[in-house]
């Protein structure tokens, strides 16, 4: 694995976190008290951060791929990462690896569903090819339902859709060759999101990556930092008191 890490890592741009914001400062401050100051770290991000002694917010060419990629524009640090970063400095997908698929010929199908994958002629080993269905995945009434005759299928969203479309094609017997392993043995974020408010007066804690620095309590307990941007107070309605 660690050379598939390592390609997704030059891919997606992932760079050592260079906004330190307030609420990444408190952070460590915490795990001093805690007497685990040592396991402070900025974090490892795929964004564009301007050059040392530069304001964000500036567009450059492509600073990737030999000039290869679209152009990016460097981090301003409003901490908007997790809702849609409006100065393109975040590697989302659409800048690398769907980019370069696209502009060496492949056709990407945005807002597309697949419910159903059934292989060609009935023989469940694939060798005819498959039969994918989809819908639109943001129409309520018009379903704009295509079906695509393939040679191959990669199921790659992971928790994103596709562990729930193979149980329901093997449930439903589309492709009941599915191991019946599927589903154990998952892997999640295995994460609790912890809420803070602070009064009025204080300094901001919006500044910075969404995803800023961690810290280790122990062998088994990671605190990081997630932060949204001004202007995200609706958010609140989702807390609860912590029991």
């Amino acid at each position: 694995m660690p050379q598939h890490f390592a390609t997704a890592e030059r891919m997606l741009g992932v760079t050592d976190n260079k906004i330190v914001g307030e609420a990444d400062l408190r952070l460590k401050k915490m795990a001093d008290i805690y007497g685990v100051g040592e396991t402070y770290y900025s974090g490892r991000v795929g964004t564009f951060f301007p050059p040392a002694g530069e304001v964000g917010g500036k567009t450059y060419p492509d600073p990737y791929f030999g000039g290869e990629g679209p152009e990016r524009g460097t981090c301003v640090g409003c901490g908007g990462c997790m809702v849609g970063c409006q100065y393109n400095a975040k590697n989302t997908l659409d800048k690398n690896y769907l980019y370069f698929a696209e502009k060496h010929g492949a056709q990407v199908f945005a807002e597309t569903k697949v419910v159903d994958v059934k292989p060609l002629n009935g023989k469940l080993d694939g060798s005819d090819g498959y039969e994918v269905h989809t819908e639109s995945s943001t129409a309520l009434f018009n379903k704009q339902r295509r079906i695509f005759r393939c040679r191959g299928v990669v199921f790659a969203a992971s928790s994103l859709g596709t562990v729930e479309l193979l149980f329901r094609l093997k449930e439903k017997g589309s492709l009941p060759r599915i191991s019946d392993d599927l589903g154990k043995r998952i892997r999640t974020n295995s994460e609790s999101l912890l809420g803070m408010r602070f009064p009025a007066g204080h300094k901001s804690m919006t500044e910075g990556v969404a995803g800023g620095a961690a810290v280790y309590l122990d062998a088994q307990t990671h605190i990081g930092v997630v932060r949204y941007p001004e202007g995200s107070g609706a958010a609140s309605l989702l807390l609860t008191l912590m029991r």
